[in-house]
């Protein structure tokens, strides 16, 4: 389903006005699938921060898509010093399951007081 996914994501950037970001993300996914759209997204997320702020928790989701373990968890910690509102529903965001039992993940966890993940 990766397919309509990436489709989804196009049809919506380009409701969105932003034709040449649908092209981008197209390409992408013929080029290499849906972890080149993925990596494609990395790289538009740090365009965007040099014209706006960019929560680093959307940074993390895409690394914990990638399997990027380290990386997540940086970006995790650093939405955490930010004080980034959704993190507290960070428990019961599927794509950051793989780090449960991760020590850093769960130091960021108890930081913010939140349960254990069930």
């Amino acid at each position: 389903m990766l397919r309509e996914a990436a489709q989804e994501w196009e049809t919506s950037l380009q409701l969105a006005g932003d034709k040449d970001s649908a092209l981008a993300l197209h390409q992408a996914f013929d080029r290499a699938g849906f972890n080149a759209v993925l990596v494609w997204r990395l790289g538009d997320l740090k365009r965007r921060t040099a014209k706006e702020y960019v929560s680093p928790l959307e940074f993390a989701n895409t690394h914990a898509c990638l399997n990027r373990k380290d990386e997540a968890l940086r970006y995790l910690e650093e939405a955490y010093q930010d004080h980034e509102p959704w993190l507290v529903h960070l428990q019961y965001l599927p794509n950051f399951d793989f780090l449960h039992s991760d020590h850093g993940y769960q130091a960021i966890v108890s930081k913010m007081g939140l349960p254990a993940a069930q």
